[in-house]
This record gives C-alpha cells, structure tokens and sequence, in this order.
C-alpha cells in the first residue's frame, strides 16, 4: 500500500500545474493520518492480511508472513498465491479470483489448505473482497490460522466415536439428569430403543414409553451426594435383572447431577456388561468469529467499531459513536477499562489483557483485549485503537470437552470390569481404576504397554489383532490366572470407513461364578449319592427334581413324577393320603418346616415306613422359590427299635417283678416270724413281749402299703391327656400347698419365672406328680446342711422350654447318678427306689426327656425338658 500511495505521488508532480499541485499536497495531507492509522492497524492485526492484484502479493503485514511461514512481510510481495496454497484448493482460489476481479464484490469465509515453505500443512480462514484503487482492481484479504481448531475438532469427534464404542461395547444403557430432571445425555441403546428425547424430562421420556420412571431414586441420591446401586428386573419383563448404579457428582459450575447406569445381570450375573462409556454432554464447537475493532478518543469515547465489537457489545453501529465503557459496561468493568487504556497511553507498544468478561443482552461473554495507542507524527498521543476477540465459544468449548472428559472418566471408573483402550497396535493408551485393581498394579504401569503382556496368553497374544482385522468382530477367551479365572475380550474399533483404528479390552473376574458353579455341581452330585430321598417341587407344586434314592425308596422313576404334584399318581391317592399332604403344606406354609414320620406304600403296593422332612426354601427377599422334602426310609430301623424295646420291657418287667419280690418279701417274712411266735407261746410272754411283735408285725403291714401305694403310682398315669400348661402359673398353685412344710425344716425357696409366661404342651396331673418327687428327693437331700434352700426355675426355649429343680444338698457320687433311674434303686432308709423312675416315665410319654447334673458337696440339679405348646399344636 505504501508504494501505491508514492506512484500517487510521483504521478501529481509531474501534471506540473501549480494550482493542481496545492490541492493534491492538501489532499495529500489530509489522507496522511487515515493511512498511517491504517498501517498502523494492519501491522498490529494478529490477522494475516495481504492485498493482491491479479493473483500477486502486493502488499502483506508481518502476521501474513507468520502464517505463510516466512520472516518478513516483504518476502511475500511478488508471490503468487498459488505459491503457498494445497494443490486441491487450486481451483477454488481460481473461481474466488475470477468473481473479485470482474468486479468490486465481497466474498464470504471460506476454509482453505495451505502449504509452508517447509512443507508444513495448515488450515485457514479466508476472507476477500476487491475495491477499486487509482483505476486498478485490487483484492485484500484477511487469514486466520485455524490448524489448532481443526485437531481440536477432530479429536472431539474422536473422542466421541470411542464413547459410542465402549457404551456399544459393553452394552450399558446410560442417561445424566439434573436436579431439574432434564435429560443432559441419554445413552444410543436408549436413543434407539426410545427415540430421541425432544427436550422432555426424564419422566415425561420414560413413562409414555411404558417404562415405570423414579425419578425420586435420582433426585434422593442428588440431595445425599451418595451414589445407590440396586438390583430390579426391567418394566414387563420379569426374566431378567438388572443392576442400576445412580452416581450423583457435580459439575464445575455448581450444578449436581446424577447419572444412571443399568447394567444387565442375568443368569446370575454371569455375565457382566463389557464396556460402558458415557457421556453427558458433547458440544462441537463453534466456528470462530472475526474480531471486533474500535477507535477511542483520548477522552475515552468511540469514535468508530466494526460489526463485530458492536455484536459484543450489544449495540448498533450507528449508536455507538460518542459513548464511553461507563455506558456500555458495568461499573467494575469500566474502571477496569479505563486503568487499561492509561497502560497503554503511556507506552508506546501493543498491550495485552488477557480475558474479561463483559454482558450483552442478559448473557456474560469472555473476550481477550488488545489495544495501542495512535500517535501523531510528534508523537502526541491522539487515541487508542482495540481488537476485541469473542472467545466465549472457545472458553465454552474447552470446559464442555473438559467435561465430557471428566464425565467419561467417570463413567470409565465406575465399571466393575476392567477396561483399556488399545490403538492400532494393541498398546494400552487408557484403562480404567478396575483394571489395576485385577492386574494389581498401577494404571500408570499398564498405560503404554502392549496388550499381550497384560495377561499370560503365550503364543496366542498377538493373534486377536489379525483376527479382529479380518472378522471385525469380538475376540475372546476365558483363562485362569494364578488362583481367579477370567473372561477377556476384544472389541474392535472402527471409523466411518471401515478402518481399524483399535479395539477394547475387557477383563472381567469370574472367579465368583466359576466357584458357584463348580459348588453347586459337587452339592448336586452328593445329593445324587445320598442314601435318603431328595425330592423338590417349584411354587405351583410340580416336582422339579427325584433323587436315584427317592426312585429307591419309592419305586417310581423320576421321568415318572417330574412335572406331577404328587409321587402317587392322583388316580391311586387316596383320602387320607391326600388330606395328609394338605395339612403338611399348611404347616410349612405357617412354619416353613415340617417334620414327622408316615407309612408309605411303594409302586408295586409294598408298605413301608419313612420319615419326612418338609421345609419352604426361599430367597435373599424371603418369597418361596421351592420346596424340599427328604425322604427315609426307617423300616428296618423301626422293627430293629421294636425289638429293642420288646426286649427291654421284658427286662424291665423282669427286674420289677424281682424287685418287689425282694421289697415284699422282707416284710412278709417278718410278720410270719413274729405271728408265729405269737401264736406258738402266746401264753408264756410277758405283756412287754406281746406288744414288741404286734407292733413289728403293724410295721412291717405299713411299709406293704407304702409299697403297693408307689406301685399304683407307677401304673396310674398310662393314659395321658396333654393339653396346654403355662408353668409359672402352675407352680404358683402348687407351692402355697408344700411350702409350709419346707419351712418348718428351715427350707428357704426362690423362684425364676419368666414374666412373659412359658407354656408346654403336657398333663398337667403327671407334671404335678414329677415335681413333688423331684421336691421331696431335694428336701431329703438339704437334711443337716447350713442355709438349705431350693430354686425353681422356668426357662423359654425355642421349640422346647425347661423347669429346673436345684438345691445345695449333699449331691451325688457317679455310682449314684448311673443307678438312679433304676427301679427300688435307693440310698435313702426307708425309700422305695421308684420316684425318680416315675419321673421319667411321665416325662418321657410327654415327649420331654430330663437330665440331671450333681456331684458330691455341690448340690443337685434336675432339668426337665417338654416341648412349647403353640395356640394351634396340633399336627398333620
């Protein structure tokens, strides 16, 4: 431009006429200062321009030589653009120069492809328009370096197509909400299952899709900031189960939100999810705007700004002129303003400000500042002039590529699979926290390294890379590692073309499930080889599984009873078999278990003798999933028992019937001695004499009594009536009636009663009997001893409840404990041998059973156990 404005020069000197030369020198020194602002402004511009005639750089500032990569301006003065512009874009420069220079026009942005000098390749925009200058066409042009934006571009694109890929990949369906419920991301599986949200909330979306919507799972996880997982099967499809982990994190701009991961789980959680990566937000970028420029008198007023500043600022072009930072900005930001631009009128070189920020229409804007002052030619400073560069869309674009970072990281973490990410090569470029944690070693140790060392392949490792070349699909294996068992796989990544750009690693720890399996096998197998029956049944009642022994036992096969609800075909059932088996189910349906025996007939009509264990088998949430009976076949025990107790009752009989042989016999025998000696000199004794065998012979009448008195005891409770007896009230009725004598004695009772009441099923007659014997046998036992005194006791159990007798009397020695169920077995002058034999015979035709625990100086203690009687005791 400089040369143009000397050729003016040269041209009005030599017209030669003094008058034209007068105006032409004003003229001349009028547009003096707009040229020198001009210049001033091209070489300041951070913006390449250049002004070219017919293709030739005529004109260029130092940011033009920057971009063409070159020292100086001045190099490019003579170059033809073509010189430096990619050979695809050729004919595009060629249709823009042929519409400049047909006539003055301006040309919209366009993007072109430069080549350097060194061969360096960069992107720019390019932006043209032709005016007409002393009769000759010219075309100046501005150029902004857009290389960086276009990687940036790039890898955002990238960087999503591997997020699709590791959702797509591990098959995780993925939706962000914000405490709004607004829908920030939802996941493609969702998008193509649901279609695309349309702006609605997260309710709105999932509901008119049938698909039951909690949007208050979200919103309590939000306002905890805790994270929830929980296990459900999806809406109209209970066969399947998923687990949903809802993560609330927050945002760097203070928002809370929550993302919702789901995750199929079934088959036991087989098998996992492969890869999940989710995204919440992914902005492209917008394309840069030109700058803004203005022109500020020393006052502080605008005297001039481009449509670009006057974009920022909110305000018409037309308007502008004559207003100052106080009118356009906040009062903050105008003093701000004001202290900058006497920086700069106090240097003389370019100042930088770095970003401020400022509000148009309601919405703050980010912009960087660039402002020199305007000197004149004796250096007085005459104004300021400003390039204002929007940067809001970078600064938006940068913290929504920072989040989309952080949201993928998260997500990336938040698996329980470990996950990499391979290039082309197989070599490890990311991996999640997961991944070391199964490898057990650091993330910074596995980033870098080639997949097949992560895992012991051997010869196999470098294989998946050829064979996901050629299938471009899933490669993988299950292998143990040390003492775990894994499941590996590779997914292959693709671009748009087809091309292999890398693939994504899954590890997965299925050692649980290998475990399980393996358990489960071996339980079936020992219940294959179990000598008792094993049948289950499902909760409509269909027999699912018959062990070999139940086809032992029973005689029919399992392809015979699978699918039926009865062993017996219903056709052979009859009425009592039938209402056995509906009383049984009631009681494990009230109790979830069922015991007891029942005669059975086989297949071929042969009877026999079992023993039956019902029980409801249930799941983690309580709700019947099956039931188990197992099945015994005690027949031969039951006769072998019958010939034990045969034979024991003949022994039995035998020692009583010896027994009260020898306890009558003592007697008998002396009151024949003595009636004989009566009745031989009756005469001949003294009256002192008479009287000495009359009473023997009374005495010895006394003790038969006594005798057949405890017989009759013994026979009289065959029958028993059981019925329902609450203990604490029982002993409170009997002990007024015995106390009184015990305390003559110096006897002294205390009592343990539960206060809630402990009841027995029992007769009550027979329980009154084997207390008082257990009372008197206590009461003999404390005779001579210092502070006698015996505790009753009653203890609730489970099925079974106890009522203990313990006194410090003078206990027993181990000769006395084995003997003392023996019948007429005694220690005590005088005592028949048959009250603790009573005891436990009542006790034992209760059902109860009792036990005694003595030694010698330490006391005694009898416990007498008898089953818990229920409001409804009675049994199937």
């Amino acid at each position: 431009m400089k040369a143009i404005v000397r050729k003016a020069k040269k041209s009005s000197a030599k017209a030669g006429r003094p008058a034209d030369q007068a105006v032409r020198k004003r003229a001349a020194a009028r547009s003096k200062p707009s040229s020198d602002r001009y210049r001033d402004l091209m070489e300041m511009s951070p913006d390449a321009i250049y002004v070219s005639q017919r293709d030739i750089i005529v004109e260029a500032n130092q940011a033009a030589a920057d971009l063409f990569g070159l020292k100086k301006g001045r190099e490019l003065v003579g170059r033809q653009l073509k010189d430096f512009a990619h050979p695809d874009f050729h004919l595009l420069i060629d249709e823009r120069a042929r519409e400049l220079y047909s006539k003055e026009t301006e040309l919209p942005l366009v993007e072109e492809k430069l080549l350097r000098p060194d061969g360096a390749e960069i992107y720019v925009e390019v932006k043209s328009r032709s005016f007409r200058h002393r009769g000759r066409l010219l075309v100046q042009s501005v150029a902004r370096d857009i290389t960086g934006r276009k990687k940036l571009e790039q890898e955002l694109v990238s960087f999503k197509r591997q997020m699709e890929y590791v959702l797509e990949a591990t098959r995780t369906a993925v939706v962000v909400v914000d405490s709004g419920l607004d829908i920030n991301y939802l996941s493609p599986s969702w998008e193509r299952k649901f279609g695309p949200v349309n702006g609605r909330k997260c309710h709105q979306y999932f509901e008119k899709l049938d698909r039951q919507c909690r949007p208050c799972r979200i919103m309590e996880a939000i306002k905890a900031r805790r994270s929830v997982v929980l296990e459900e099967s999806p809406p109209g499809d209970d066969s399947r189960t998923v687990q949903v982990h809802i993560v609330p994190f927050q945002a760097d701009d203070g928002r809370w939100l929550a993302a919702e991961f789901t995750f199929d789980i079934t088959d036991l959680k087989k098998v996992q999810t492969e890869l999940a990566r989710r995204q919440r937000e992914l902005m492209t970028l917008l394309d840069s705007i030109p700058a803004g420029v203005f022109f500020k008198d020393l006052r502080g007023r605008y005297l001039l700004a481009n449509r670009n500043f006057c974009e920022v600022v909110g305000m018409a072009q037309d308007q502008l002129a004559g207003k100052t930072d106080a009118e356009l900005f906040s009062p903050e930001a105008a003093e701000r303003g004001r202290i900058n631009e006497a920086r700069v009128l106090a240097g003389n070189e370019t100042q930088f400000f770095g970003e401020t920020e400022v509000v148009q229409g309601g919405q703050k804007l980010t912009v960087e500042t660039r402002m020199v002052p305007v000197r004149d030619e004796q250096g007085e400073a005459l104004g300021i002039i400003g390039i204002h560069y929007n940067v809001t869309e970078r600064k938006q674009a940068e913290e929504t590529a920072r989040l989309s970072a952080l949201q993928w990281q998260t997500t990336f973490d938040a698996m329980g699979d470990g996950i990499a990410l391979l290039d082309g090569e197989g070599v490890v470029r990311r991996c999640n926290e997961a991944l070391g944690r199964i490898l057990r070693k650091p993330c910074r140790e596995i980033l870098g390294m080639p997949s097949h060392r992560l895992l012991p392949l051997g010869n196999e490792a470098p294989d998946f890379l050829e064979e996901i070349r050629k299938s471009r699909q899933r490669f993988g294996r299950e292998m143990r590692l040390e003492d775990r068992w894994m499941n590996l796989a590779f997914d292959p990544v693709t671009d748009p073309s087809g091309e292999l750009r890398g693939s994504v690693f899954v590890l997965k720890d299925v050692t649980d499930i290998r475990r399980a399996q393996e358990l489960a096998r071996m339980m079936m197998t020992a219940i294959e080889q179990l000598d008792e029956g094993v049948m289950m049944a499902d909760p409509s009642g269909r027999i699912t599984y018959f062990n070999p022994a139940a086809e032992r036992i029973t005689g029919y096969t399992k392809a015979e009873v699978i699918g039926r609800t009865s062993v017996v075909p219903r056709d052979k059932a009859d009425i009592q078999f039938t209402e056995f088996w509906e009383k049984t189910w009631e009681q494990v349906a009230k109790d979830g278990i069922w015991f007891g025996s029942k005669a059975a007939r086989r297949k071929d009509g042969t009877l026999y003798e079992q023993e039956l264990v019902v029980s409801a088998v249930n799941n983690p949430r309580g709700e019947r999933i099956s039931s188990l009976v197992v099945i015994r076949d005690v027949t031969v025990q039951k006769r072998l028992q019958a010939i034990a107790e045969t034979a024991n009752n003949m022994n039995n009989i035998g020692f009583i019937f010896s027994g009260v042989r020898h306890e009558m016999g003592n007697p008998v025998n002396s009151i024949k001695v003595a009636t004989s000696l009566l009745g031989d000199g009756y005469d001949s004794l003294d009256d002192g004499a008479r009287k000495e065998y009359i009473g023997r012979i009374a005495s010895d009448v006394q003790r038969l009594e006594s005798l057949l008195k405890v017989l009759h005891s013994f026979s009289m409770f065959e029958n028993l009536s059981l019925g329902e007896v609450e203990l604490g009230s029982f002993f409170r009725d009997l002990m007024p009636t015995v106390e009184p004598d015990f305390a003559k004695a110096g006897i002294e009772f205390r009592y343990r009663f539960p206060e809630g009441g402990c009841r027995v099923l029992a007769d009550r007659r027979a329980l009154y009997q084997i207390v008082v014997n257990l009372l008197t046998n206590a009461f003999n036992a404390l005779t001579g001893r210092e502070g006698p005194s015996i505790t009753v006791s009653v203890i609730c159990g489970g099925e079974s409840h106890q009522l203990e007798v313990e006194d410090n009397g003078s206990g027993m020695t181990r000769e006395v404990k084995e003997n003392i169920f023996k019948p007429f077995y005694t220690t005590r002058p005088g005592g028949t041998g048959l009250g603790m034999v009573i005891c436990q015979k009542l006790v034992l035709a209760m059902n109860g059973y009792i036990d005694v625990d003595s030694d010698p100086g330490r006391g005694t203690r009898v416990t007498v156990s008898l089953p818990g009687a229920r409001p409804d005791s009675s049994q199937p």
